[in-house]
């Protein structure tokens, strides 16, 4: 669960191999924290009848103290 709001640029890419086979990646790029916050890879098959991916994601959460307060 994340407390503050978070702005992502999230960019993919696909490279056509030969006219079945596709390879994918991809990234988020956290603007506020200034670092990338996931990563995927992948590749994909497509015929006439026939979708199939197969991917690989990392998503990185930061970590930190948070302060949690009850009215009373």
């Amino acid at each position: 669960m994340f407390l503050d709001r978070r702005e992502v640029i999230l960019g993919s890419a696909r490279l056509k191999v030969n006219p079945n086979w596709v390879l994918l990646a991809g990234a988020g790029y956290d603007l506020h924290a200034n670092s990338v916050t996931q990563t995927q890879i992948g590749v994909g098959y497509i015929d006439d009848c026939l979708i199939l991916a197969l991917n690989y994601i990392t998503s990185y959460a930061y970590s930190g103290s948070v302060s949690v307060t009850t009215p009373i």
